[in-house]
């Protein structure tokens, strides 16, 4: 494993820590626990779904408060480094709500912050990819 100096991580250590946020993400979304997701998100970070883009802590509260419940399962994320304190992430993803077997498929496009304390999304895009279409990269 290459070692690497100042704010730079290595590879294994960056991929793992994508995974752990999106995993966390996944799961505070689903069972509810809205401080926590809340918290994986920078103070001015930017959400987008839809048409929608929602930025700030209370405004990121009021948004998953009122999503629609379910189950999101996501595949494994391509990572790519951009800065030192930053990474892009690409996550497919599928979601089935409560009570319907209606599946939506994704993508989770992200820019991500990372500091000795942690990784935080700075920018999370739901890229919703309709029945039949293939991902755009």
């Amino acid at each position: 494993m290459a070692t690497t100096t100042g704010n730079a991580f290595d590879t294994a250590e960056t991929q793992a820590a994508v995974i752990r946020l999106g995993a966390r993400y996944c799961a505070y979304v689903d069972t509810g626990d809205f401080d926590a997701l809340v918290g994986l998100f920078g103070a001015d970070a930017v959400f987008r779904v839809r048409d929608q883009t929602i930025q700030g802590s209370e405004a990121l509260e009021a948004f998953f408060r009122k999503a629609v419940r379910g189950i999101h399962l996501a595949g494994l994320p391509f990572v790519s480094e951009s800065a030192d304190d930053e990474v892009q992430s690409v996550q497919n993803f599928l979601f089935v709500p409560d009570g319907d077997s209606t599946v939506t498929r994704g993508s989770y496009v992200d820019r991500i912050h990372r500091e000795s304390g942690g990784y935080t999304f700075l920018e999370r895009t739901v890229d919703m990819h309709p029945t039949g279409a293939t991902a755009s990269r």
